[in-house]
């Protein structure tokens, strides 16, 4: 398992992220998420878990659904950051990769719970999060997209958190697989 592709930003581009996860046909201006796109496949969506967010369809529209998700994650933060300074970035967004040999082993239901595992050892606390598992590559991969601050208004930003999401990683790996 490998932690990847950090990414933060605008809330536009936090839109753009999630509509990313959620759309396999999506158009994408923002060239961050164009170097996400690897490769087509019909089965690009397999799962689709929010945490402390409404839940999505794979039904739903990728677009509201992505405006929906980032306006929570904005509203989730003033409110649990009262008359403080707004974080430098609403959000961020991860992707926890398996190995292809992986793949055989694990169902989305499990990858997406060991996404969220991991998340709670190197962010600890509760907040918005959208858990989207993609299998259109020879690696079963979880985009992660959640809001930089808990529920008790701490910021997330660690500066070079790779190290953390490494030893969370190397732990559930030794745990589940």
């Amino acid at each position: 398992m490998i932690a990847d592709a950090k990414l933060t930003g605008s809330i536009a581009k936090g839109i753009s992220v999630a509509r990313y996860m959620l759309d396999p046909d999506a158009k994408q201006q923002d060239s961050d998420v164009k170097t996400m796109k690897k490769a087509e496949s019909s089965e690009r969506v397999l799962n689709i878990e929010t945490d402390l967010a409404n839940p999505i369809l794979i039904t739903d529209s990728p677009k509201a659904s992505a405006q929906s998700f980032i306006r929570k994650i904005v509203d989730w933060n003033q409110r649990n950051r009262p008359g403080k300074k707004a974080p430098q970035s609403q959000w961020e967004h991860r992707v926890i990769s398996f190995h292809p040999s992986d793949s055989q082993k694990l169902d989305a239901g499990t990858a997406c719970k060991l996404a969220r595992e991991s998340l709670g050892m190197v962010a600890p606390g509760q907040r918005p999060a959208l858990f989207v598992v993609h299998g259109d590559t020879a690696h079963l991969h979880v985009h992660m997209l959640y809001a930089t601050v808990n529920e008790k208004g701490k910021i997330f930003n660690l500066h070079q958190d790779y190290r953390i999401w490494e030893q969370a990683m190397d732990s559930l790996e030794i745990q589940a697989l």
